[in-house]
């Protein structure tokens, strides 16, 4: 894959094109798109997109061309996507409230707000009662009324993690991302195909061909084990019926959302940066800006499941190259793949960062199990220890190879799931680069 840069500089800060969450223009590049004939001119103010692919009988002759927008139909639709507009924009409430208060507050003030909302005493003490083996680190209580105080949409998100979650049928809203229209899919039709695929799902179930890779495999099997994240060997006469089996296909199927997720990306990071350089430019003394990507380890493996996924939902099958013979175990945990688990689990990334944006006015964003910290030098040591102890105090575990200084150079995955390092340069420069690494 060639490298890709982009350089987000101060100067650009006011007069940048905004862009989405997704990288496309708020403005779209065509005012609509239409198919001619092949043979037909292309018409005046458009463009070819693209040609019918060879055996596409239905759009046999015909090309594809996108049709631009006169002037002032631009201009009309740009004033309705509110463009102009400066990169802020692009920033989430809580991370711009972040910002503007680091900006208006000296060093001395920023500090002491976030160490009085990280020493308080309820801080240690509101730890829930009876919590399953899975939350016994976690301060349920304490995130809720951080929650609380953060003014967060998904107050219930708490609340939803001492119920523990589903894997199939209607999944609980958080009221933080945007809507959309769920599908209608009866967790009963998953049962009664589970039924039917029993033996056929345990016997597709063989070795790899490569002895190294099974036996990997079970390693990580048992390492899980001991680890209360599964349980087993059991065995196979002893799955309930209407139980899904090696399933990651049908639990996409079976679980119906009600929003759709939107995360962080590179973006959001241009933008904050492209803030915070703008302030560092502004400093008589300038101090330059550093950053570090904090990890949740094992991420899906801190959230428990419902009783019901733990016993309708949670089996999984692998080979056992020491006995030549399939084994079945039970996941007591958040399996990875599934809808509804990338939901769950993204639901408590999203409010473990606006509790961090809101409360401890932390400059950084999230995505999936990473979030992105930039802040100026003078403060780093005092924020690596703020986030820190924010995730010791919540109870969320954190990669130990993550813990390095706040540099600046910090490694993430961008939403393309490629890895991508944020360099900042000499503050003389003002310069954030985004850089895949790839």
């Amino acid at each position: 894959m060639a490298s890709a840069k982009t350089d987000f500089t101060s100067v650009n800060f006011c007069t940048c094109q905004i862009l989405s969450a997704t990288g496309l223009p708020l403005v779209s590049e065509f005012n609509h798109i239409m198919q001619i004939p092949a043979e037909d001119p292309l018409p005046s103010n458009a463009r070819l997109i693209g040609s019918p692919a060879m055996g596409d009988i239905a759009s046999a002759g015909l090309k594809t061309v996108g049709v631009h927008r006169t002037p002032q139909e631009f201009v009309e639709a740009a004033i309705t996507a509110k463009h102009p507009g400066v990169a802020t924009d692009q920033m989430p409430g809580p991370m711009l409230d972040a910002v503007q208060f680091c900006l208006n507050h000296s060093v001395s003030q920023v500090a002491q707000r976030r160490s009085e909302v990280a020493v308080e005493e309820t801080l240690r003490e509101c730890m829930s009662q009876g919590r399953r083996e899975i939350l016994r680190h976690k301060k349920m209580l304490l995130f809720k009324e951080l929650l609380v105080e953060a003014c967060s949409q998904d107050v219930c998100l708490s609340d939803d993690t001492c119920n523990d979650f589903d894997l199939t049928g209607k999944l609980l809203a958080s009221n933080h991302f945007d809507q959309r229209s769920a599908s209608q899919l009866p967790t009963e039709a998953l049962r009664s195909v589970a039924n039917r695929a029993r033996e056929v799902l345990l016997a597709s179930v063989k070795s790899s061909g490569d002895q190294e890779i099974d036996r990997g495999v079970l390693q990580a099997t048992m390492k899980e084990r001991d680890q209360g994240f599964v349980k087993g060997p059991i065995s196979a006469d002893a799955v309930p019926d209407g139980t899904n089996r090696l399933q990651s296909q049908s639990r996409k199927l079976c679980s119906d959302s009600v929003e759709m997720v939107t995360l962080h990306g590179v973006d959001h990071i241009a933008c904050l940066g492209s803030a915070l350089l703008q302030a560092v430019w502004s400093e008589t003394t300038p101090s330059g800006l550093v950053a570090k990507c904090w990890d949740i380890a094992p991420a899906y493996k801190q959230v428990p499941l419902s009783e019901e996924a733990y016993e309708k939902d949670s089996y999984i099958v692998i080979y056992n190259p020491e006995t030549q013979q399939q084994e079945v175990f039970k996941q007591a945990v958040l399996p990875c793949g599934p809808i509804a688990s990338v939901m769950a689990f993204l639901r408590r990334v999203i409010g473990i960062w606006h509790i961090g944006s809101s409360l401890l006015k932390l400059t950084w964003t999230s995505y999936f199990d990473g979030f992105l910290s930039l802040a100026p030098h003078c403060l780093a040591r005092h924020t690596d220890l703020c986030i820190s102890t924010f995730f010791h105090l919540l109870g969320w575990q954190l990669s130990e190879d993550k813990w390095v200084p706040m540099l600046s150079v910090a490694k993430f995955l961008e939403p393309s799931l490629i890895s991508v390092r944020v360099q900042l340069e000499p503050w003389k420069s003002a310069t954030l680069r985004a850089e895949d690494t790839n």
